[in-house]
């Protein structure tokens, strides 16, 4: 794991192969955001592009996928604009990469 990869071009990316190069291999990359406004954060979300991980995830703290709309406002927002990002929340992102550390190892 690497936080603040690229000078925070992302919060967090994971080197599944250990190839050191984002890119090469299998990487994950994550950027974490905490918005009041699900509207202003779609609208104004942007993937750094030199973080060219196979999957790409905007993660949310648990407390937003508990407010009303507010994931499927965030999406909607982002709709043709930010494509191939996954949102999810935090406990989700951890839980797919400790699975997938799992699945490696065999």
């Amino acid at each position: 794991m690497h936080p603040w990869w690229g000078m925070d071009a992302v919060d967090a990316a994971v080197d599944f192969a250990g190839t050191g190069e984002m890119g090469q291999g299998e990487w994950w990359a994550a950027d974490v955001k905490d918005h009041a406004s699900a509207t202003l954060l779609g609208r104004n979300f942007r993937w750094d592009p030199r973080a060219t991980a196979q999957r790409r995830f905007l993660v949310l703290p648990e407390h937003r996928f508990g407010q009303h709309r507010y994931v499927d406002d965030l999406v909607s927002e982002m709709e043709g604009r930010v494509a191939g990002v996954e949102v999810v929340s935090e406990n989700r992102f951890v839980d797919q990469v400790l699975a997938r550390c799992r699945e490696h190892r065999r």
